[in-house]
């Protein structure tokens, strides 16, 4: 079954599963050589669950229908972005809002041209028969984290990252001072932070999906806070994108327009309750997961996916990384700087 219809504004609102130090790293803009003009080759990064959406738009027929031919390339995880895309001629890369606003007061010359994860998919968990109070059970998102204040808390990132001063923003919504923001580094590896939780050496953890969908599943943990319900420095930011160098949009604009109504027609095919097996199935040949986690990744995260770039949001999103101190403050984009005209709304 295919559906063909471009995703509007109303579609949804959230998800990122997060790529690593997600504000902070620079990309170039001087990307690979596309094999032919109606070609773009898109870097993917490992586990990734939006992934499903380029090879949902492959199987499927979507990008060829659109007249454009896509490949993809792994992504060497030595190398920064900018490496990244230029070792292997890549022109399309998926990058965080923080990223992509870090690569341009580098100089980079990338924006965004296709949205995907408005809000991070990402939950504050804790151990089955946690204390500590949850949404689930009635708790406010403000509640939930002001319980955490002095508690040990799993991060993916070391202190000092532009991702952990925006966990210090969300708690400071909540009324929590910054000296009570306990944070351990684990990274994102759902088998690093399982055993913490189970053990109590950490009192709760900030995990990505599709790690949030098999600890629920297996019963490893629970979930205290969603952050598509929580503080708006997650809830009300553009997560993440796919971004290429602006001179390349400029100069081919119908082929990255052609790919990005490609990832919508996906995009709705996975949304629609009767393709769940069969994007279930190809997500869990893309991870290796079982086909209940699968499952409830595809139910739980995708319906929270957009292709439009809101200016208000996009807007925002600028404002919040300056105040944070998650990027710098001079030079200071603007959304025409960092969102193709072509994408902009």
């Amino acid at each position: 079954m295919r559906l063909h219809r471009r995703i509007g504004a109303g579609a949804g609102v959230i998800a990122l599963t997060m790529v690593a130090a997600a504000c902070g790293s620079t990309a170039s803009g001087d990307s690979g050589d596309s094999a032919t003009n109606d070609s773009l080759q898109v870097l993917q990064l490992p586990n990734q669950v939006y992934d499903l959406l380029v090879k949902v738009g492959q199987d499927e027929g979507f990008f060829e229908e659109r007249g454009v031919t896509i490949t993809t390339a792994d992504y060497p995880t030595s190398l920064e972005a900018s490496q990244a895309m230029k070792a292997t001629k890549s022109d399309v890369v998926q990058l965080t809002s923080g990223s992509l606003v870090s690569s341009w007061q580098a100089g980079a010359g990338l924006q965004y041209f296709c949205g995907t994860e408005p809000i991070i998919p990402n939950e504050i968990m804790a151990a089955p028969g946690t204390e500590l109070p949850s949404m689930a059970n009635g708790a406010t998102w403000q509640e939930v984290l002001r319980s955490l204040a002095g508690k040990k808390v799993a991060f993916p990132t070391p202190e000092g990252t532009g991702w952990w001063k925006l966990w210090v923003a969300a708690m400071k919504e909540a009324g929590v001072d910054e000296k009570d923001v306990i944070t351990i580094n684990t990274g994102t590896a759902t088998n690093a932070i399982q055993p913490l939780l189970d053990k109590g050496d950490v009192d709760a953890a900030m995990v990505s999906s599709t790690g949030t969908q098999f600890l629920k599943e297996s019963g490893k943990a629970v979930t205290l806070m969603p952050f598509a319900e929580g503080p708006s420095v997650y809830k009300d930011l553009y997560a993440a994108a796919y971004a290429a160098p602006a001179s390349a949009i400029a100069e081919r604009p119908e082929v990255f327009a052609a790919f990005c109504d490609g990832i919508g027609d996906a995009l709705a095919y996975v949304q629609d309750p009767a393709n769940l097996n069969g994007s279930a199935q190809t997500l869990a040949e893309l991870q290796g997961l079982s086909p209940d986690v699968a499952r409830s990744a595809v139910s739980e995260v995708f319906p929270l996916f957009i292709t439009d770039l809101p200016d208000a949001r996009m807007q925002a999103t600028i404002d919040t990384y300056v105040r944070e101190g998650v990027v710098a403050e001079t030079p200071l984009p603007t959304v025409e700087d960092l969102v193709a005209d072509s994408a902009r709304n």
